[in-house]
């Protein structure tokens, strides 16, 4: 049964800033400040300039205004983006409907995660060089 305490939850009471990266194996995650996962990508046994990517998008979440990027594609449908023509997967949905979580029911589930996508998306948006 899902929490109707969470009704009017948003994306920001369930990932909190500052977020951080970490590359326990062949994929790259960053987590919120409470160890949620929030994105991950599959890097392979060598990162080289993906984890430079995956660096410059977690310091652009944080508020870093000087970090630009060269390319992002939304694929809201996963959900995820490609920045700089790697992909990312935005993650959370054990957080946020697992019942050691939010215990939401799966559409507001869906919508917070929505939300929360296209903060990412459009915070990095603003970062894309000219």
């Amino acid at each position: 049964m899902a929490n109707k305490n969470n009704k009017n939850l948003t994306w920001r009471d369930v990932w909190k800033l500052p977020f951080h990266i970490d590359t326990p194996d062949y994929c790259l995650y960053i987590f919120d400040k409470t160890g949620n996962t929030m994105v991950l990508s599959y890097a392979g046994p060598k990162f080289g300039p993906h984890i430079q990517t995956t660096k410059d998008i977690c310091e652009i979440l944080n508020g870093n205004e000087n970090i630009k990027i060269n390319s992002l594609r939304l694929f809201k449908k996963l959900p995820g983006i490609s920045v700089n023509g790697f992909n990312y997967l935005i993650r959370g949905w054990g957080e946020l409907i697992s019942t050691g979580g939010q215990n939401l029911d799966m559409k507001e589930a869906a919508k917070i995660q929505d939300e929360f996508t296209d903060w990412i998306y459009n915070t990095l948006k603003q970062h894309l060089s000219k």
